[in-house]
């Protein structure tokens, strides 16, 4: 008996050893083949940012575009991901989606960012861009969903945002997160100068990826994409304010905040659509393009 228990303890300590080993060279030497055209040659557009856009934002429906975003995905880590994406092997990307909405920005405030981490977060270096998204779910089903493209050469990897059929509207605690981020203002709401105060890491890292898509001639647009009756609660006068001034009365600002679904069933939270959700915003964005208004008319809409 006892022997019987060293040899299978011996045989789960290699098992698990070899998982783990075999994990590790996933991650570090994923075959390149099928990274070669994850960035294609037919795109003109990326999207980065945080969780909001990620989810929203279906690659596979709407045309000549790439996801590249992630969860809480803070503007310094965007801005690695806009230089990695506009110099990915020679492509010829011409327009910038950038979630850098009113509760993207101050969802992901100073206090919860790390600087250190974000800025490392997206590298420019091929290699370890790969090796740090490895790490992602995404990767493996748009890997394994490629791998058959791949051999007669049609190098595309698509899809990028995760699948969500989660509801929580309804949740007891679903309000909770908004309304915290209301009592972090204080008396007066999110003023612009509230939020110079609380968000100077995003505001900073904003404005880099503005100076550089200017001198790279790429069109930068700022997007906000559908949440759930967080207006009833959050003002964004203040953000509007924001972006007119920091970013210039021309930026370009395609604002679904209030996009109307069909129904409640469509959202995985306030925050967040879920993938029948995504799937019904981004055939409505591939059949009507993106709406977009200047900064300035943004800022005096209300």
């Amino acid at each position: 008996m006892k022997k019987f228990l060293l040899y299978a303890g011996i045989f789960w300590i290699a098992f698990f050893a070899l998982i783990i080993s075999l994990r590790c060279l996933w991650i570090r030497y994923a075959p390149s083949f099928l990274e070669r055209g994850f960035i294609g040659k037919d795109i003109h557009y990326v999207v980065a940012g945080p969780s909001n856009a990620q989810f929203a934002w279906n690659d596979r429906i709407i045309p000549h575009s790439k996801n590249l975003c992630f969860t809480a995905l803070s503007m310094g880590a965007c801005y690695n991901t806009v230089k990695w994406a506009v110099e990915y092997n020679g492509t010829k990307i011409d327009t910038v989606c950038l979630g850098a909405s009113f509760i993207g920005i101050l969802f992901n405030d100073d206090s919860r960012i790390d600087p250190r981490f974000e800025e490392e977060k997206r590298l420019l270096d091929y290699d370890d861009f790969f090796h740090q998204f490895r790490h992602d779910s995404r990767y493996l089903k748009m890997a394994i969903s490629s791998f058959s493209n791949t051999l007669v050469g049609k190098r595309r990897m698509g899809g990028g945002y995760q699948d969500l059929t989660r509801n929580k509207l309804h949740h007891p605690k679903a309000f909770d997160r908004v309304k915290k981020v209301k009592e972090m203002a204080g008396e007066g709401g999110w003023t612009e100068a509230k939020i110079r105060e609380k968000c100077q890491y995003q505001i900073r890292h904003l404005r880099r990826i503005k100076e550089y898509c200017d001198n790279h001639n790429i069109t930068l647009v700022i997007l906000s994409t559908p949440v759930y009756k967080i207006d009833e609660i959050l003002s964004d006068d203040g953000y509007r304010s924001l972006l007119k001034n920091e970013l210039g009365d021309s930026t370009l600002i395609a604002d679904y905040s209030n996009f109307k679904l069909p129904d409640d069933s469509y959202y995985a939270d306030v925050e967040h659509v879920n993938q029948k959700g995504a799937e019904y915003f981004s055939k409505y964005i591939a059949e009507h393009g993106l709406t977009l208004q200047y900064a300035i008319d943004y800022c005096n809409a209300k």
